[in-house]
């Protein structure tokens, strides 16, 4: 019975993990823009634009323009969607937005053409770039399709973190299930 249910607190968390996002899109929670930003793969000069949520995050980064001089800049969330899909070259803009809490594990992407309007290019608005509702829906339609990248390591962070709670509440159900026939039987035999 105890390995039941840890495999089902384990599981219980991975949901819960998912809820807390689903949970602020059913709610039509507003998302949290922040002011542009800059990033550098060593090479070029990006423009970066997020916005996020509990458990939502959105990033979307374009070129700017090649560096004369090393610059060195760091953006995690950036390295981690170039990583995904490459660095974006030309009129490209990469989109990703980040599912989870609380700590992000299914990634999906997207590569902006020239010809196409999602995701929105970050130097369009000094506030974020594109709209995380946007990204939910095409996440959600999968029109255009993302690139879904399950990161392990955030996946166990988030079930194991989670797990514990529920692992506690079905213990303790669990006895309490097995304690009340008992006391109805011992209430019994004492009538």
């Amino acid at each position: 019975m105890s390995g039941l249910v840890a495999v089902l607190s384990v599981a219980l968390g991975a949901l819960t993990s998912l809820a807390v996002p689903g949970a602020g899109v059913a709610l039509d929670a507003d998302p949290v823009p922040e002011p542009r930003d800059l990033a550098s793969d060593g090479h070029a000069l990006f423009v970066v634009g997020r916005a996020h949520m509990p458990g939502l995050a959105w990033v979307s980064v374009c070129r700017e323009s090649t560096l004369v001089h090393q610059a060195t800049i760091e953006a995690a969330d950036t390295a981690r969607a170039a990583h995904h899909m490459a660095w974006p070259d030309g009129d490209e803009v990469l989109g990703m937005l980040s599912v989870g809490w609380p700590w992000p594990f299914i990634d999906m992407t997207w590569m902006r053409g020239a010809r196409e309007d999602f995701p929105a290019d970050p130097r369009d608005n000094l506030s974020e770039s594109g709209s995380l509702t946007d990204a939910v829906r095409r996440a959600v339609s999968a029109n255009p399709p993302p690139k879904v990248t399950l990161v392990w390591g955030s996946l166990a962070a988030s079930a194991g973190s989670l797990a514990v709670p529920w692992w506690l509440a079905l213990t303790l159900a669990a006895r309490a299930r097995r304690s009340a026939p008992a006391r109805t039987a011992r209430s019994s035999a004492r009538s």
